[in-house]
C-alpha cells in the first residue's frame, strides 16, 4: 500500500508468494500483474521458482554470482542447458496437457 502511494516507476519484490499456498500464491500472482499493468511499472519480482517464471514473467534476467548471465524473454532463457549452466544441476521440463505450460523441475 505504500509503494502504490509514492508511484513509484519500479517496484522490488523478493520471493513474495514463497510461503503462499496454491491459491493464495496466484491470487497475489494476479494482484501484482494487474498493479503493473494499471500504474503502469516495472515490478522486478526475485523468485526460484522457474514454473513462475514462466507463467508470469514478460522478461527475465538470470543472475550468476551477481552477474547478469542471460536476459531475454522467458520461453529463450528458461531451456535445460542455461538453467544447468545457472544452477550447476540438469532441469527436467514437462509440458502441463491441458494449458502447455512449461512445468520445470530439478532432475534427481
Amino acid at each position: 500500500a505504500r509503494a502504490m502511494v509514492l508511484e513509484p516507476k519500479f517496484v522490488l519484490l523478493d520471493e513474495p508468494t514463497i510461503h503462499l499456498d496454491p491459491h493464495h500464491n496466484i491470487e497475489i500472482q494476479k494482484l501484482i500483474s494487474k498493479i503493473c499493468c494499471q500504474y503502469q511499472m516495472t515490478i522486478l519480482h526475485v523468485t526460484h521458482d522457474l514454473t513462475h517464471i514462466e507463467r508470469w514473467s514478460q522478461k527475465l534476467i538470470a543472475l550468476q554470482e551477481g552477474k547478469i548471465v542471460f536476459s531475454g524473454r522467458p520461453a529463450e532463457i528458461l531451456t535445460p542447458g542455461n538453467l544447468e549452466k545457472v544452477f550447476q544441476t540438469p532441469f527436467q521440463f514437462f509440458s502441463d496437457l491441458e494449458s502447455r505450460q512449461k512445468i520445470i523441475v530439478p532432475k534427481v
